[in-house]
């Protein structure tokens, strides 16, 4: 039995190292990609904030749904 628990907790341990690497490590080197920091200026530059849980939350909404009432 105290072979078992000794394997979960190296399992855990690799999962917890993954998650670790790929979070500390990937996530932020791709985040300083060209290509990602363009779609950052791109986002910023329209004022969409990409953590807003629904689309009314976006600042530049108001202006959207005027612009979509106008073309009726």
């Amino acid at each position: 039995m105290l072979k078992k628990d000794k394997y979960n907790w190296l399992k855990f341990l690799g999962c917890l190292f993954f998650v670790s690497l790929v979070w500390l490590v990937i996530l932020p080197r791709i985040a300083e990609t060209p290509k990602f920091q363009a779609y950052r200026s791109f986002l910023d530059e329209r004022k969409i904030n990409p953590e807003a849980m629904y689309y009314s939350d976006l600042e530049s909404m108001p202006d959207v749904l005027n612009r979509l009432d106008e073309s009726k």
